[in-house]
């Protein structure tokens, strides 16, 4: 049984996990949130840092404020690629709640969606996008 190494959404810790048994959903050893469990993760600075290194797999983030309109019509296009992408780590970051990391990334403007891979930003849209525009960013983006 193949072993992989996944990050809690919760509290970010590293959690070895034995594959996925039927029916059952691997949960953090510390926390107890459920692991490997698809969909858009809410990013802090710990969490993020474990997101950006802790997984081989791309990790596409879209920093956002909850008070931006463009940012509120690109979070169900987010939604859509955490479904739609098993092969990605999709998560979003909040800046009003980490500057820090906002200032890190040079995020001036929001939305603005950053593609990692290896813990390196290979890409970044600034502006909100259609499904279809991001889905070809992602091509783009994946084949660098």
């Amino acid at each position: 049984m193949e072993t992989k190494v996944v990050v809690c959404p919760g509290c970010g810790k590293r959690n070895r996990v034995a594959g996925e048994g039927e029916g059952r959903v691997p949960v953090c050893g510390f926390c107890k949130t459920p692991l490997l469990k698809p969909g858009l993760t809410d990013l802090n600075g710990s969490v993020f840092e474990g997101f950006l290194l802790g997984d081989p797999k791309p990790l596409v983030v879209d920093f956002y404020a909850p008070w931006c309109a463009p940012c509120r019509a690109m979070a169900p296009v987010m939604e859509a690629l955490a479904a739609g992408h098993p092969e990605l780590r999709v998560g979003k970051v909040n800046i009003d709640q980490e500057m820090g990391l906002a200032e890190r990334f040079g995020v001036a403007s929001v939305p603005t969606i950053l593609f990692f891979r290896g813990g390196n930003v290979e890409g970044r849209q600034t502006g909100a996008l259609s499904q279809q525009a991001l889905e070809r960013l992602l091509q783009e983006w994946g084949k660098k």
